[in-house]
């Protein structure tokens, strides 16, 4: 599995395939997302993409539903409680999204970093497996693909960013379906060491890791 770009023959070609093993079903171009927090004690992160108790910027696979992974996207993103897709998506650890925690949030005693931007490149020095029914459908996926830095950095005078749709996505070979009415895990897990400052200590901020599969979503046809 390597890094490459999807292009729109790439999706085409998907399309034409699903529309010919299942004729009769409804398929989309669409987007999936799951989120979680980051915890200074917690190395491995797992998501599902399954139904369950949802916040308002996921998106789940009903139990009757399949996807089809094309492409596969992994961010950062430093948010305020309660306020779910205010922040911008991040494909690195940029000093300027992370240190607005310190700068909006009242300082804590004593000072430490809220969270440490360096320290958030663990995840870029991790792996992913993917399983699906319990069998491995990608192993020791090297997270470093998802690593993207834009020319045009943010920073504290400037607060644009050139990052457009794509970035932070790397194309899925072989391609991975997931079933809702079974059971898949997308595991990534990284580095970790006493000290490590990923977890925001302040009471209204999260630190998150998203996962956005992009591809197709095939309804009706679960587990076929």
């Amino acid at each position: 599995m390597i890094s490459q770009p999807i292009t729109e023959r790439k999706l085409r070609e998907v399309f034409n395939m699903l529309k010919a093993k299942y004729p009769n079903s409804r398929i989309q171009a669409s987007a999936l997302r799951e989120e979680k927090k980051l915890e200074n004690n917690n190395r491995t992160l797992t998501y599902s993409f399954g139904e369950g108790t949802v916040i308002s910027t996921e998106r789940r696979l009903r139990r009757t539903d399949s996807f089809l992974i094309v492409g596969l996207g992994v961010f950062l993103a430093i948010e305020e409680v309660g306020k779910s897709g205010k922040a911008p998506l991040l494909t690195y650890p940029n000093p300027f999204q992370v240190g607005q925690i310190a700068i909006d949030a009242a300082p804590v005693l004593p000072l430490v970093p809220p969270i440490n931007a360096k320290d958030l490149n663990v995840i870029y020095n991790g792996t992913m497996n993917i399983t699906v029914n319990k069998n491995a459908q990608a192993e020791s996926v090297d997270m470093q693909q998802f690593y993207n830095v834009p020319t045009t950095q943010e920073n504290s005078i400037n607060d644009l960013s050139e990052i457009a749709y794509g970035a932070g996505v790397i194309s899925m070979e072989p391609h991975i379906m997931l079933h809702g009415s079974l059971t898949n895990d997308l595991t990534i897990e990284f580095p970790s060491w006493p000290g490590i400052a990923i977890q925001s200590h302040k009471a209204n901020w999260d630190a998150k890791v998203i996962v956005k599969p992009i591809g197709f979503l095939i309804s009706g046809v679960s587990g076929q």
